[in-house]
């Protein structure tokens, strides 16, 4: 998997319906395994655009 999911990058969306009607929007951003080595210049791009 090494090879073949290293540049498989995956951002998705979620809506919950938990707030008030009429509450302001709220928005979260949940990064997890990033696993960042040096050099690894497609994920530092794909994460600075999130």
């Amino acid at each position: 998997a090494t090879l073949i999911e290293r540049n498989a990058f995956v951002l998705r969306h979620q809506t919950m319906n938990v707030l008030e009607p009429g509450s302001s929007t709220l928005r979260v951003l949940h990064i997890s395994d990033i696993h960042m080595l040096p050099g690894q210049r497609l994920k530092q791009a794909w994460i600075s655009e999130l």
